[in-house]
């Protein structure tokens, strides 16, 4: 190749400065180097620098390797930066103290806030430190620091995302730039990082009824939400919603500013606070940062893998509240937990002598009688013995029990025999302004635990204390009731589960929740993620076994599945149990198991359509005698439109199944054109607006994942077909059932009596 002429003489260019000129971080005078003094040649070696220029050349770097490693970690303000710093070649990209002029929304539009969720434990996800922790608002991850070599920083070169939040400070920056957003477009973010309700705020929560909705147009009620179990943890999640809704210690964490306390204070705080946030991002809370740091601090004696009784939690918890609130271990009603739970309790003992016969053991003699006044945060209630015979229709009866009986055990007259001693307890004045009653169910020996199945009996308003307080005219007027109302309920449900042990099947324990709203006067319970309404009058039913339960999956397209919703909706014996209804699609159920429908294998194709008739027949269901036109149809966009309204308004999902079904096999109204569909919708729904959502959801990711979502729940049910049932009676035994034939065989499995009919005849 021919050699390319110079642009210019080099002669010319000799004292041209260097594109990238480096000054040296200490003076030019400090860094001379002496000449020699035999002038000698050096043959390129630099010199040794004299003594004080080792010192301060060494004192001067260990500051700056200092430097860098503070900037590293992004703990350095970017004011803190030396703007003077040696620039290589290729520099990257200029830190900003503010955004170009007519910039200021850059890369706002790439924040999705449905991948955001700040309940977990803020650790990078590269170091795992806690120090310094900024979240991506773009893929939702921990990165530490925003700093020139920090996580963050990286992070925002190789995947392109560019804002980020700081976990502890609240504030928005855009990186690699570095400078810090202000737009309150972000003011929601910040809020749901870490939600502050102002004290006129929280003083309306128990006056006004709210109704919120989450990114996802889900509706749901502040401290009424679901909380995740990530794995054993349902012991904890009831615990922590129950004291949520204590109003005085609820208030007090909404409020305080504890960001000097322990973590167990500021986490509990931040936890308490998500559950009340009435701009969630979703309809859910995780704890897991409050179990990280009770595993941490109970050395894993409670933790997220492993149930644990929810009334040694209780215990355990509160007692360490207490410490990390600034309470005394000496001095009582040192803190808020105590404050709002420590009572008072005198107890009375006197040895049981050897001379005292059966009938006397437990009355107290004239002897000397010790006296001894503690206090106590839990008051334990004992049961009845349960009966060991069954009775004569040969059935175990459940007692019941009214919880005035088993308080009697405080009136301090009915003495109780405990070791060597028979004991009497008595309330003293002044009662705590809130009771924890802890109604003792488990009891173990030397092989087994057994639970007393009892059921107690409550008033969920206007409890009468006053019987079980020893008078104090100084404290409280004597005969004066003192009134309780009902707070929160923790219940135990026994469910069976199969295990192929030794032992066969075991019982599972399950734990729920009911919470009052007293802005509505209305009951909720919460089990986990599920939200329900329940019904006061019926609280102390959950306590000791399982409500019946039915499962019906449905698809439109199946004509004896809409024969047995009709029934399940329109026979009183169902009336006995809750009843829950799942929309699949009905075609991919079948390519997942390798079934066939019945209308493509000759013969059956007429017979199936006989058979429709003659149960609808049998049971007097309204039903057309020809199948629509083309059947069987697509129908998945109508399992489509029955799942975004299952999350958008779950109340109307029975009216919905029921529309479709009269529109398909009563009357067929060609429901899956796009017009007509709109149209049912809209008559379920109420107005052409929210009409539009759901068809706008149903065609969405979200509305295309729920539906597949519960095929693939049917399919672990183990249904090939349908209708499909599955049925959880009231011991917790669940069966699962295929086709209206067998729905006499559901009734025995739940314990209901058949009702009289000629198709009821006719079944399995």
């Amino acid at each position: 190749m021919s050699k390319r002429q110079a642009l210019e003489p080099l002669e010319d260019v000799m004292d041209a400065p260097s594109p990238a000129s480096k000054r040296a971080r200490v003076d030019d005078a400090d860094m001379q180097t002496p000449e020699p003094t035999n002038r000698a040649p050096t043959n390129g070696h630099l010199m040794s620098p004299r003594k004080e220029d080792l010192e301060k050349i060494d004192i001067l770097g260990a500051d700056a390797e200092e430097h860098e490693e503070l900037e590293e970690a992004g703990a350095l303000e970017e004011e803190d930066v030396d703007e003077d710093e040696d620039e290589s070649a290729v520099t990257a990209p200029r830190r900003q103290r503010a955004p170009e002029a007519g910039y200021t929304d850059l890369y706002l539009d790439t924040i999705d806030r449905k991948v955001l969720d700040f309940d977990f434990e803020k650790l990078c996800s590269v170091t795992l430190s806690n120090i310094n922790v900024y979240a991506c608002l773009v893929c939702g991850k921990y990165f530490q620091g925003r700093g020139p070599k920090s996580q963050a920083y990286f992070h925002a070169l190789d995947e392109n995302h560019h804002v980020y939040v700081n976990m502890e400070t609240k504030k928005v920056y855009v990186l690699p730039e570095g400078y810090e957003v202000t737009s309150k477009s972000l003011e929601d973010i910040k809020f749901v990082v870490d939600p502050r309700l102002s004290k006129a705020e929280v003083a309306r929560l128990d006056k006004e009824p709210k109704v919120s909705w989450d990114l996802s147009n889900r509706e749901y009620i502040p401290g009424f939400v679901g909380m995740n179990n990530i794995k054993a943890n349902d012991y904890f999640n009831v615990v922590i919603q129950a004291l949520s809704h204590v109003v005085p210690l609820r208030n007090y964490f909404m409020l305080e500013d504890l960001s000097s306390r322990p973590q167990l204070a500021q986490r509990f705080s931040t936890l308490v606070r998500k559950i009340w946030n009435p701009r969630a991002f979703k309809t859910h809370v995780s704890p897991h940062e409050l179990l990280q740091e009770i595993a941490l601090r109970s050395s894993k004696r409670f933790s997220l893998t492993e149930q644990s009784d929810p009334v040694d939690f209780m215990s355990w918890f509160l007692n360490n509240l207490h410490l990390a609130v600034g309470g005394s271990k000496t001095k009582p009603v040192s803190s808020i937990v105590q404050k709002v739970f420590q009572g008072t309790l005198k107890i009375e003992s006197q040895e049981i002598t050897a001379r005292a016969n059966v009938g006397d053991r437990l009355r107290f003699e004239d002897a000397a009688v010790k006296t001894e006044v503690t206090k106590f945060l839990v008051l334990t209630l004992d049961l009845p013995p349960a009966p060991l015979f069954q009775d004569a229709l040969e059935k175990n009866i459940i007692p019941q029990v009214p919880l005035t009986t088993i308080l009697s055990k405080y009136d301090g007259v009915r003495p109780q025999e405990k070791m060597k001693n028979r004991v009497r307890y008595r309330l003293m004045h002044p009662l705590p302004p809130c009771l924890l009653f802890h109604i003792k169910r488990f009891s173990k020996n030397k092989f087994v635990s057994e639970r007393n199945p009892t059921i107690v009996t409550f008033p969920v308003q206007s409890l009468d204390m006053s019987p079980y307080v020893e008078p104090n005219p100084k404290e409280y007027p004597p005969g004066e009731p003192i009134w309780y109302d009902l707070v929160a309920n923790i219940t135990h449900e026994a469910v069976k589960k199969k295990d192929d042990s030794v032992e066969g099947e075991q019982d599972m324990k399950v734990w729920r929740v009911q919470l009052r709203d007293r802005s509505r006067d209305e009951w909720y319970g919460i089990q986990d993620l599920f939200v329900e309404k329940e019904r006061g009058e019926t609280l102390f039913t959950k306590e000791s076994y399982v409500q019946p339960k039915i499962t019906l999956y449905v698809d439109i397209v199946s004509p004896f599945g809409y024969i047995a919703f009709y029934a399940l909706e329109n026979f009183s014996v169902f009336k006995q149990c809750d009843v829950a209804y799942v929309p699949i699609f009905l075609g991919g159920l079948m390519k997942a198991t390798g079934n066939r429908p019945p209308i493509s294998i000759k013969n059956k194709d007429k017979w199936i359509n006989l058979e429709r008739q003659r149960w609808a027949k049998y049971f007097n269901i309204p039903i057309s005698e020809n199948a629509p036109p083309g059947f069987p149809i697509n129908t998945i966009s109508i399992g489509r439109v029955l799942a975004a309204i299952s999350i958008t308004h779950p109340q109307s999902l029975t009216s919905a199944i029921s529309l479709f079904y009269q529109n398909f096999w009563v009357h067929y109204n060609e429901p899956t054109k796009p017009e007509n569909l709109l149209a049912i919708v809209k008559t379920i729904v109420g107005s052409d607006e929210e009409a539009n959502k759901v068809i706008e959801l149903s065609k969405s990711e979200e509305g295309k994942r729920r539906l597949t979502e519960n095929t693939e729940e049917a399919f672990r049910e183990e249904a090939f077909g349908l209708p499909w049932f599955v049925a959880t009676n009231s011991k917790g035994e669940t069966e699962r059932y295929w086709g209206v034939d067998h729905m006499g065989q559901l009734c025995d499995h739940l314990g209901f009596e058949r009702p009289s009919g000629k198709g009821w005849k006719a079944l399995l």
